[in-house]
């Protein structure tokens, strides 16, 4: 059982702040990791259609959609964004 790690993770507070994980590895509270899972769940539980995957197909991020009608389709408009549009392009401008 010493190494494995099943992916679960329970968060359990102790007096000096500190988490210990299923696989035994010690976290504070405060750790990236924690603040990112916190607020993913925080995310998930007040708005879980703002969260969405991004349109690209090669690409596996996932992001919280802050425009004001909830329509946003790529992770990033400089990079997935830009890749599909000038992709599409291209694919017209072939054609013609």
């Amino acid at each position: 059982m010493a190494g494995e790690y099943s992916g679960a993770v329970q968060r359990s507070g102790t007096v000096d702040g500190a988490s210990t994980t299923s696989a035994g590895v010690k976290l504070t509270l405060r750790s990236p990791a924690w603040l990112a899972a916190r607020n993913h769940l925080e995310l998930l539980t007040t708005a879980p259609d703002r969260i969405r995957g991004c349109a690209h197909e090669r690409c596996v991020r996932h992001f919280f959609d802050t425009s004001g009608n909830g329509t946003r389709r790529w992770c990033s408009m400089a990079a997935c964004g830009n890749r599909a549009k000038a992709s599409r392009h291209y694919a017209r401008s072939k054609i013609a």
